[in-house]
């Protein structure tokens, strides 16, 4: 067994391109650390009640159905990521926090959870990077 899988998942506005007042992306990158094809993985992302599914952006071999992106089983081989990237559609209040959480299994690379969290109504935070300017 080994236990190599990463999960990330983090919420997005894709670059300011969707008006994240109404509609948001969720990005999802299931990576292979190891050099072993991880077997049989299978991951779930049941949405939360707050959000609806509405398009895919990157469906990478996914399905949508019974409120679940789903992807899988399927073999990853080493070094290989999976990323899957969605919109969905806000249906709370400005001012909810609303929670995610994707989960994956496998047959022999072990299991875990990746989890985002935006507030309705305000933007995605952004990762920016500044240059360093020394003196």
């Amino acid at each position: 067994s080994i236990t190599a899988l990463t999960l990330n998942m983090r919420v997005t506005d894709l670059g300011g391109t969707l008006p994240y007042e109404q509609t948001v992306a969720y990005e999802i990158e299931l990576k292979n650390n190891s050099s072993i094809v991880a077997s049989a993985v299978s991951l779930t992302d049941t949405l939360p009640g707050e959000v609806s599914f509405k398009d895919w952006v990157q469906q990478s071999g996914a399905s949508y159905g019974s409120g679940a992106v789903t992807w899988g089983p399927q073999d990853i081989a080493g070094g290989q990521t999976v990323k899957i990237v969605f919109t969905v559609d806000i249906n709370a209040a400005s001012g909810t926090a609303i929670n995610n959480t994707a989960s994956f299994t496998s047959s022999n690379a072990g299991s875990g959870s990746a989890a985002d969290s935006f507030v309705a109504g305000q933007p995605p935070e952004r990762l920016v990077f500044l240059p360093v300017i020394m003196q």
